[in-house]
This record gives structure tokens, sequence and C-alpha cells, in this order.
């Protein structure tokens, strides 16, 4: 019996093993890597190893499409079923077990976060070993004669308070799970063209990483690659807007607070916005939403990380102990959609963290709930939470600098880099990583903003 094994993109894989068909993590009509359409996937099972977007996004629609079965948590299993429908779901606990027809499946813990796309909790963060029935290709050996498959970005962030991610530990894997492994390291670049100085300072930086000795890595300045100096970043940023547009821009730093220190600088000294929300303003989603579009529209929900641009400011209010913005917007990535009327939570966009915390969701919650306390039905009670556009408003923040989390996953033809507060000591390879990451958004343009000297000859 042959195998198949396909990367689709992302951390996205197709597994073909005889009669069957495997997906694990599908993202992949929102997944500019992806190869393939959607719709031509017609697995028998999905495998979902956590709940963020780019890993469940097309999660729901092929499962019910193609009658998979999906293998995960608990507590995704139960989102799948209740909020989309998936009829059939097998879930797992970390390192628990489940025969399949094509093997066993085996659910090992990850060091990662797990919210789902609608900021449900979406249980323990896992990967999976796949034991696949005993095939005739000799070559594929191991104490079990079965083959083990797995994807993982080697240069990208890793998990917090962690200076090596486990699962690129070849002998911490070999050690916990007894496994022969052959190691692939793929290394096509996808965004920059072969003679730019962004892939020559990227490859250099993947170089830095994997042989790290303390040292600043040394930038070489290109056309395409630009030094700057405080001075002179108000008019490389007109240049810039002026040659890409707003929407083709991107300032990429280390932290929310300086995030929204660039976002309003851009806003009063470039775009000369005096107001807190002003109409023609750039936004960010920082949270999947599920409420303002129909499913069957070309968008289908508005996700973490796309671009939206404010049209109108038809009203504020003040609710619930929140505020909010009732607004006709139009999704930047979507040109054929007509403009859209939502309500926005003004709240996240000013905050320090990604969007609302556990603690204001729950008071926003709570307050909106209050609504409806002499209800004794808990089903009509939840119907209205459900409804509420103020529950449902969009989290959103300004879209002229974020993070580099935040950033990752798209490009953008020009990117300007915030060295931020960086002194000797506090060089290390997750520092390197985070700049490779942001090397490696920007396709046409990269500036490098107060980059202190020891990053050049």
């Amino acid at each position: 019996m042959s195998i198949e094994l396909t990367w689709l993109g992302h951390s996205s894989w197709w597994i073909k093993t005889g009669e069957y068909k495997i997906l694990i993590d599908p993202f992949i009509g929102d997944n500019p890597a992806a190869n393939v359409p959607s719709t031509s996937l017609e697995p028998t099972h999905i495998l979902v190893s956590h709940g963020h977007f780019d890993h469940i996004a097309d999660a729901a629609e092929i499962a019910n499409r193609s009658k998979a079965v999906v293998i995960t948590n608990y507590e995704i299993a139960t989102w799948l079923e209740t909020k989309h429908g998936v009829a059939n779901t097998v879930s797992m606990n970390l390192g628990g077990k489940a025969r399949m027809p094509f093997g066993t499946v085996q659910f090992t813990p990850a060091v990662h976060s797990s919210m789902l796309p609608d900021g449900s909790y979406g249980g323990a963060c896992g990967g999976f070993l796949l034991h696949l029935d005993r095939i005739s290709d000799a070559s594929a050996s191991s104490q079990s004669n079965t083959p083990t498959a797995t994807s993982i970005p080697t240069a990208s962030e890793v998990p917090v308070n962690k200076n090596e991610s486990p699962a690129l530990d070849l002998d911490y894997l070999k050690a916990s799970y007894h496994l022969l492994i052959k190691h692939i390291e793929l290394k096509q670049v996808a965004r920059q063209q072969d003679a730019s100085g962004i892939l020559k300072n990227a490859t250099h930086l993947r170089e830095c990483i994997e042989s790290f000795n303390g040292e600043f890595p040394k930038i070489s300045l290109h056309k395409d690659v630009v030094r700057l100096s405080g001075e002179d970043l108000e008019d490389a940023l007109n240049s810039a807007y002026s040659n890409y547009g707003y929407n083709d821009v991107l300032i990429v730093t280390r932290s929310n607070k300086r995030a929204n220190l660039f976002n309003q600088a851009v806003r009063g000294r470039v775009r000369y916005m005096e107001e807190d929300l002003c109409s023609g303003d750039l936004m960010m989603v920082v949270k999947n939403n599920y409420f303002w579009l129909d499913e069957k529209s070309e968008a289908g929900f508005i996700a973490n990380g796309d671009s939206l641009e404010i049209k109108k400011i038809i009203r504020r209010k003040e609710m619930y102990g929140f505020n909010f913005a009732e607004c006709v917007v139009k999704l930047c990535d979507y040109e054929n959609m007509p403009e859209i009327s939502l309500t926005l939570l003004l709240d996240s966009i000013y905050t320090e963290v990604p969007s609302l915390t556990k603690e204001q969701q729950q008071q926003l919650y709570a307050n909106i709930m209050e609504d409806v306390n002499d209800e004794p039905i808990k089903g009509v009670r939840m119907n209205y939470l459900r409804k509420s556009p103020y529950f449902n408003a969009l989290q959103v923040k300004f879209n002229y600098a974020v993070t580099c989390h935040k950033a990752q996953g798209g490009q953008w033809p020009c990117v300007f880099i915030d060295q931020g507060y960086l002194t000797k000591e506090m060089l290390n390879k997750e520092y390197i990583r985070w700049l490779y990451t942001a090397f490696t958004r920007a396709t046409d343009k990269v500036y490098l903003m107060n980059f202190s000297d020891d990053f050049f000859e």
C-alpha cells in the first residue's frame, strides 16, 4: 500500500493512504500559499490540532460537505458540532490514542494557545502522531514500520517562555517517542524575488538563528532595504503611502503599546485625523466574527487579520459600560463585496493587549445578560445574547502599525520595521526570529527604523 503526502500550504497537509484521505489543519480558502481550492478536497478524516483560525478555518465547511470524521480535542469537537453542525467528530484527550480505519491516531501535547475563531476556549493544544497501517515500502522502516509526518516553520517565533520549540528538537522527539526521524527542511521562498536584498537578509537571519553566537546579525543595505533615522521617518512614510497606498504599507513593531503610539502618529501627523475614529480610517480585525456576514457571502465571515476601511460613521453609543460605533465599512480584501453596516467595539482599539481581555469579555456578557434577568428560560436568554449587535460587535485596531504576531501570515509591498528597545544583553534567538518574521512580511521594500549601529558593518 502506497502513501502520498502533500503539503497544502502553512500547516495544512494531505495524506492519502489506500482508500483513506486525511486532511490536517485545513487552512485553504484564505491561505495565499494554498495550491488547491478547498472545494476540491474530499477527505475521509480531518485532524485539527488547535483552535486558531489558520488551522481550523475550513474544517467545518469541508467536514459538512465531505461527511469526513473530524478528530480533535473535546472543546473543538463540541464547538464544531454545536456552532457549525458537524455530524461526525471524535474527541481526544492529550496522550490518548484512537483506532481509525487507516491506523492509530495519538494526540500529543503542544505548547501553544488554542482560542477558537469566535473567542471561545479551544481546549488544550496538541499534535498528532499517525501510526499508519503497515506498508510494503521497506525504506519506511522504524520500530513499528509506520511512518509519521509533521511540519513546523523553523524560523518562526517559539512558544512563550521557551528558547526552542520542542517540535524542532530532534533529540527530544527521538527520546520521547522512540522515533526514527527523517528531517527535511523546505527553504523555497515564495514572497521575494531571488535577487532581492530582502531575501538576502532573510536568508542570513535564518543562518544566524541556526548558529546563534550572541552577536548582532549584520544587515546589508540594498535598494529594497533602507535604514532610517527617526528624523527621516515622516518623510519616508509620506513617500511610501504616496507610492503604495495606505493599504500596502505596514509598520511592524514589538508591542501593542508601541503600535498604538505609531498608529496615533500616522493618523495625526500624516493623515491629519483629529478624532479618535474617522471616516477613511483603516482598521484590522483582531477577533473572528461570524455575526455580520452571511456565511454564503464571498468572505463567509470576518476573519482575524482582515483589513477594512471606515466609509461612514453613523452614530456612537455608550452601552453596557463599553463604547460602540455604528459604521459602514468596506472589506479591503474583497473588492466585489458591497459595503457592510455593522457595529464596532471601540474599547479594543487602544488596549495594550491584542483584543478585549477575558475579564472585559465576561463583563460585557454579564452586563448584556442583565437585560433578560427576569426571563426563566435559558434558551431564550442565550438567543437574546446571540442576536445582540453589542455582544457581537467587531473588535478592531488601527491598521497602520501592528505587532509582528498580528502580521504573521500576511504580506505587504512595503514594511517599516521598528527595532524597539534592545541591548546586547537582550539579544537572543527569539529577537532574531522576530526580525526574520518582520523582514519576510515585505515583498518589495523594507525600511529599518532606529536600528542600532551594531546591526551594520
